[in-house]
């Protein structure tokens, strides 16, 4: 228990702020110091105090566990977006295939229709020309 005294005056930490980052309630250390730990115990507690001493702090199951529960969370919100996404992206593109598609049909039409011109300008260019051709001849 010595050693523990030494290690927690060594960190320059309340016992309340350090049994906080043990991840335990604030009278903890005060607990301990009253009924004891068995040698086995002792040991854990200083590795403990070690990571604390470090910086760290030391979680308990239940923190570890609602920090993981609020990740999956978040990272299940995460793909749910991204689903959505998904699916917006692919509705647009739905669309914008079917735009290209009435552009492809109009811009055949236009195409059509110039053919029908350039054949009839060149008919009547014909055309004139004969006629030009008669009137120079006759």
């Amino acid at each position: 228990m010595n050693q523990i005294k030494l290690k927690i005056k060594e960190i320059g930490l309340s016992q309340r702020e350090i049994s906080v980052r043990l991840g335990k309630n604030t009278s903890y250390l005060a607990g301990v110091f009253r009924t004891g730990l068995s040698t086995a115990k002792q040991a854990e507690l200083m590795g403990e105090l070690e990571i604390v001493a470090g910086g760290g702090t030391v979680q308990s199951d239940n923190q570890i566990i609602a920090e993981l529960s609020q990740k999956l969370a978040d990272a299940q919100d995460a793909g749910i977006k991204a689903l959505e996404g998904y699916g917006i992206a692919r509705q647009q593109l739905t669309e914008t295939q079917k735009y290209l598609l009435e552009a492809n049909q109009e811009v055949e039409q236009i195409e059509s229709k110039y053919r029908v011109v350039l054949i009839s300008n060149y008919v009547l260019s014909l055309v004139i020309l004969g006629v030009s051709i008669s009137w120079v001849l006759a």
